[in-house]
């Protein structure tokens, strides 16, 4: 009887251990991952992160498409506000000036909820992620595996940086 109630303890605390071992492993950083690069259905956007950044990296047509979009916005943005004196005086509409676009990793914090990928922004930036978009005007971000994303998102919390 002794024996079966020390049989049954040991497995008990073994699987205890065992279970608590796998959650504490998660919570853990990982020193092996340095660089992280996913890419969409296509194989036309790469989402990645390293030490310093997080990026995208996109081809010259949906460059040209996000261009053209920040244009418009800045325009419409131009013909509704103006001061008390019925001036307005226009800055500069936000360019894409490469096809990579990188945002040091200190200033964003990553979020995955119901299927989709969150980036809050620390500071403001002229063109976040969420900006760029397909010359349909559908985001780049849906064209990414639901999985793949999730993946991005726990490696880049494990991640030691």
């Amino acid at each position: 009887m002794k024996l079966f109630i020390g049989l049954l303890l040991l497995f008990l605390q073994t699987a205890t251990d065992s279970g608590s071992s796998t959650i504490q492993d998660s919570l853990k950083c990982n020193d092996d991952i340095s660089r992280v690069e996913i890419s969409d259905k296509n194989n036309s956007i790469v989402l990645g992160f390293d030490e310093n950044h997080i990026y995208m990296i996109i081809n010259e047509e949906i460059k040209n498409s996000v261009n053209s979009s920040m244009v418009e916005v800045f325009k419409h943005e131009n013909e509704l506000f103006y001061d008390s004196q019925g001036l307005f005086l226009p800055g500069e509409p936000p360019f894409l000036t490469s096809t990579k676009i990188d945002i040091p990793s200190d200033e964003v914090e990553l979020k995955f909820e119901h299927g989709d990928i969150e980036f809050l922004y620390a500071k403001q930036v002229d063109i976040r992620f969420e900006d760029i978009i397909f010359p349909n005007g559908s985001s780049v971000l849906r064209n990414f595996y639901i999985e793949d994303l999730e993946q991005f998102v726990l490696k880049y919390r494990s991640a030691c940086f």
